[in-house]
């Protein structure tokens, strides 16, 4: 009973990490602007790239702000299937921010229920959270780069009951703006900041652990 507290609480420490590295690295439009570069995408699109990272800051705004009922771009067309589907994106970004608020709760309401055990645990939750983020991203990083197309279209399948999420650059240019390359790096991206993050705190448990014995 102790060990499975124990890791049901990795496993939230490890929703919370992966949903903040998520919603942090999409935010940081400076590396939108190097994928930009690296990509050319001023060609594909046509725009400039002042104009592509307006384009984006649009997008991510009305992904994650509940009072921004209606995406609007200012230099990209879009069509209904568009509209829906980043409806649909919006919708799990809502649920994503819900539940960090969610985790950050139960774990403040722990914390001040029982400091001094919760500390302890929580050093033993950092030694799980190592390993499973050790098999997500050993996972997720085998997949990438064997066959990341059908990864990436069995994550929407996933995600999305219909297929809207299935672009025509004619009618929903944005999609030459987000490429299939750019997902792929925007993924390698959050998963090795995770890792980062996994193997600080593996290390802090076994410097903790040596303490303690």
């Amino acid at each position: 009973m102790k060990n499975l507290k124990i890791f049901v609480s990795s496993i939230l420490i490890f929703l919370f990490s992966l949903g903040v590295i998520v919603i942090s690295v999409l935010n940081l439009t400076p590396i939108y602007g190097f994928f930009i570069r690296y990509y050319n995408l001023e060609a594909a699109t046509g725009l400039s790239s002042l104009q592509l990272k307006q384009e984006f800051k649009t997008l991510i705004n009305y992904l994650q702000s509940p009072f921004i009922h209606n995406l609007k771009f200012s230099y990209f067309s879009m069509s209904k299937r568009g509209q829906i589907h980043f409806s649909d994106v919006k919708n799990i970004f809502i649920f994503i921010y819900s539940l960090l608020i969610l985790i950050l709760v139960i774990k403040i309401f722990f914390i001040l229920k029982s400091r001094k055990k919760l500390i302890t645990k929580n050093y033993k939750s950092f030694n799980y959270f190592f390993y499973i983020t050790l098999c997500f991203t050993l996972t997720l990083i085998t997949f990438t780069f064997f066959d990341f197309t059908e990864l990436f279209y069995a994550f929407h399948r996933l995600l999305f009951s219909n297929n809207y999420w299935i672009f025509d650059p004619s009618t929903d240019p944005i999609i030459l703006a987000l490429p299939e390359d750019v997902f792929m790096n925007y993924g390698l991206i959050i998963i090795s900041t995770l890792l980062c993050e996994a193997i600080v705190l593996k290390i802090i448990y076994i410097k903790k652990k040596v303490l303690i014995n």
